[in-house]
């Protein structure tokens, strides 16, 4: 479901659709797939697919280092720092 979802972001084979990858993504992050919720939480911080949202794009980010993401855990750590 990640990886669908990721063609819809990128436009792989499929036209780009920043929707459909947020329903894509929304289905494996549901799973537990912490790819996923590091998309979700990009999609709202640029606003693509859905209305831009930063708290809800830091509470994705939190999701996803809470359960193991290493690049959320390194936002999470640069964004304390400053």
């Amino acid at each position: 479901m990640n990886n669908i979802g990721m063609m819809y972001l990128l436009g792989h084979g499929t036209t780009r659709n920043y929707a459909a990858a947020m329903r894509w993504f929304r289905k494996a992050a549901a799973l537990g797939n912490n790819p996923a919720m590091f998309s979700i939480a990009g999609l709202y911080l640029r606003g693509l697919g859905v209305v831009s949202d930063a708290a809800r794009a830091l509470r994705w980010y939190q999701k996803a280092a809470a359960s193991g993401n290493p690049a959320a855990q390194r936002l999470l750590l640069q964004l304390q720092a400053r």
